[in-house]
């Protein structure tokens, strides 16, 4: 029997300036709210974990992304819109145009990639 459950015994915490806007955005793509506490926020993608921390010492914004957080969704088009709506900066061309297929697991990258620089 494992220690826990394999979909959280990883997790990755993103540090954001602005928790509310943060948590609007991920919940925009598709997150769903697990449970939120002042400036701190745990979210679920089928079961996977992401959690949302505000912090005040993240320095200035760097000018290309700093990591890659990539999803599996079935439909990269349709998501590469919604984050075009939702307004996040891009660091490359569309999910279809970068990747070459329309079902490829990079469909939300940019969108991820950008949300720590949403504004």
């Amino acid at each position: 029997m494992p220690y826990a459950p394999p979909e959280d015994q990883l997790r990755l915490e993103l540090f954001v300036r602005d928790f509310e806007v943060a948590l609007a955005f991920y919940t925009a793509l598709g997150f769903a709210v697990e449970r939120t506490e002042e400036g701190f926020a745990v979210l679920r993608w089928e079961g996977c974990g992401l959690l949302l921390q505000v912090s005040d010492r993240l320095g200035e914004r760097p000018a290309r992304p700093a990591a890659n957080l990539r999803i599996l969704v079935p439909d990269v088009d349709e998501r590469w819109r919604l984050v075009q709506q939702l307004g996040a900066r891009s660091s490359s061309p569309s999910p279809t145009a970068t990747t070459g297929s329309a079902t490829s697991s990079s469909a939300t990258r940019t969108a991820l990639e950008s949300a720590s620089h949403h504004r």
